[in-house]
């Protein structure tokens, strides 16, 4: 493989002094340079493969990278690495570094501020370089607008995408989890790069989800912008229906699966969203319903409450955790810990808190209830333990709090256990 080569100063004199019969002086002092090569042993042939002087590395945000230096040679001396002609190995980085003298240079949780040119050569020796090119991919990040839009019969219906990403990520959408491509028309027409779907003269079939999906390289996002195409009976009678029972909000109904959680519209029996197992939360790294470690990758559910028409409280049990989901998103914000095996859960809207009643064990041997305070607030949420009855938890099978219709004035605070030998508590 063709390379290129350089020679030390000390290695070119010496090739000189062999081959040339100068004055005494001049061979004098060549041979103090070859009696010095020869006791510090620091002539160095350095190399670096010409198919080697450009390396490019592609790296997503948030990965690590590491940077090789191809300058060889026995002996060579310490790699140095710049950038923007800076000597980097002489700053000290919290998130580059070169950890001796292995000629890598390391970058941990690599940012779109990263990307660009490193150059790297061996000390004193910088006309033998290298250039590393850093390429950083970002995974796309995407946004909708409206999240959801009313609509009367007859009128048009806009839904825009916005993606940002490095790459430039690709656009697509869906309706009702089908691909619109097939369904294009007059009346139903992508604009703006397939950024923005338009629909004319709307009528109620035109209701559904409309899922805009960004894909890159480095990653694929999506969110749901929701059209509902309603006359003024529909909506009054979709009020009626979900006022009435269900863990209905604002004209949903949220069904809990194995598969996450479905927001289904009632009027149109269509499925708005699926918040999938597999999906993050907002901002964190958790997803929705963790690969359990059977590698099984299915949700267990076993209370959920609406509080405020804000948020909705979904207990796993088996994640010792609630789930957080903001209705106006239809998205998984927030996860709050709780005692094993949280299996019971009760908003009081009065206090605006939800209790957590958690069974310690599948045998529920050690009941716990613990209260989650300011629940409709958009803050981070944790648990507190109530106040035990007795001292102890160990006899406590359920809770019961009364409406506000039911409890007197000087009472208000009261709340009613029962343990599980029958006995009734009040705390």
């Amino acid at each position: 493989m063709p390379s290129r080569t350089i020679l030390t100063d000390e290695e070119h004199n010496l090739a000189c002094a062999s081959s040339s019969s100068s004055s005494s002086s001049s061979s004098s002092s060549s041979s103090s340079s070859a009696g010095d090569q020869a006791d510090l042993g620091d002539v160095y042939q350095l190399t670096l493969p010409k198919d080697q002087e450009v390396s490019v590395t592609v790296v997503t945000v948030g990965q690590s990278a590491v940077l090789t230096c191809a300058i060889r040679g026995e002996g060579r001396p310490p790699i140095l690495w710049t950038r923007n002609r800076l000597l980097l190995n002489a700053m000290n980085l919290d998130d580059i570094s070169d950890f001796g003298d292995d000629g890598c240079l390391y970058i941990t949780k690599v940012t779109s501020s990263h990307l660009g040119n490193y150059s790297c050569h061996a000390d004193g020796y910088q006309q033998l370089s290298q250039t590393h090119t850093l390429l950083v991919q970002v995974p796309p990040v995407i946004r909708v607008h409206p999240e959801s839009q009313a609509r009367e019969p007859g009128v048009t219906a806009s839904l825009r995408c916005h993606a940002e990403g490095i790459p430039s990520p690709q656009l697509s959408w869906l309706k009702n989890g089908m691909d619109i491509t097939s369904k294009l028309t007059k009346q139903l027409t992508l604009q703006a790069n397939g950024s923005e779907v338009h629909v004319s003269n709307v009528h109620f079939e035109d209701t559904g989800a409309y899922t805009c999906i960004a894909k890159n390289a480095a990653g694929v996002d999506e969110d749901i912008s929701s059209l509902f195409v309603e006359d003024s009976a529909r909506k009054t009678l979709a009020n009626i229906l979900w006022r009435e029972g269900g863990l209905g909000i604002g004209n949903m109904f949220y069904v809990f699966y194995q598969d996450g959680v479905k927001v289904v519209q009632p009027v149109a029996c269509e499925i708005q969203r699926h918040i999938k197992p597999s999906e993050r939360l907002l901002a964190l790294q958790e997803e929705v319903c963790p690969i359990s470690s059977s590698g099984v990758q299915t949700c267990v559910w076993s209370s959920a409450v609406n509080v405020r028409d804000q948020l909705i409280y979904a207990a796993q049990p088996t994640l010792h955790r609630l789930l957080l989901v903001d209705v106006q998103s239809q998205k998984a914000v927030q996860t709050v810990r709780t005692d094993p095996y949280p299996a019971k859960l009760h908003y009081d809207p009065g206090h605006d808190q939800v209790w957590v009643l958690s069974w310690g064990d599948l045998d529920q041997g050690s009941p716990t209830l613990q209260v989650v305070s300011q629940a409709s607030s958009r803050a981070p949420h944790h648990t507190v333990h109530a106040q035990p009855v007795g001292r102890r938890f160990d006899r406590v099978a359920d809770f019961f709090i009364p409406p506000p219709s039911l409890i007197v004035s000087k009472n208000r605070d009261t709340t009613r256990r029962f343990a599980g030998s029958g006995d009734k508590h009040q705390g």
